[in-house]
């Protein structure tokens, strides 16, 4: 698939429809889940800790719904699995961060490219959920709905239809 990345209804919505085209009235409304959200069963303990600490506030900014569940608990697994794999990094820097190969060829230890990996893989999903500054600052906040689909306003406030 070539081109930007759709953006979701909300976003654009929020955005003010910059494309002028009509907007999906019948999307999905997921449930949003409250900042006491239990982690996931399948969770790792540090995954699990991780949960701890970034789903309250992906609540508190109204954008974790039980939708959304599967994609942060990859973000926390990752996030988990970053910390270890820092951890182990550091060490093998300290060692110098070369491996010798079979005939004496210095290589880059294989850690340093999956925090790399893994870095990459965590911003992927921060940005997903709106939780680095730039992604941030393209979503404004909008007065929520009186009653009903808040899909269905416009940013002038009046009722699509």
């Amino acid at each position: 698939m070539s081109g930007p990345r759709p953006q979701p209804t909300a976003i654009k919505a929020a955005k003010g429809n910059t494309g002028h085209r009509p907007l999906p009235k019948d999307e999905p409304e997921p449930e949003a889940l409250p900042e006491s959200a239990p982690a996931p069963a399948g969770l790792s303990d540090a995954a699990r800790a991780e949960w701890k600490l970034v789903a309250p506030r992906l609540a508190r900014a109204r954008v974790l719904s039980d939708l959304d569940v599967e994609a942060v608990e990859q973000l926390c697994e990752i996030r988990a699995t970053l910390r270890v794999a820092r951890a182990e990094q550091a060490k093998v820097r300290k060692a110098g961060g070369l491996l010798v190969k079979n005939h004496g060829q210095l290589v880059p230890h294989p850690i340093i490219g999956l925090v790399s990996k893994l870095h990459d893989e965590e911003l992927r999903r921060l940005v997903e959920f709106g939780m680095t500054a730039s992604s941030r600052s393209k979503v404004k906040k909008t007065a929520p709905a009186k009653a009903g689909n808040a899909f269905n306003l416009l940013p002038g406030g009046k009722a699509a239809g």
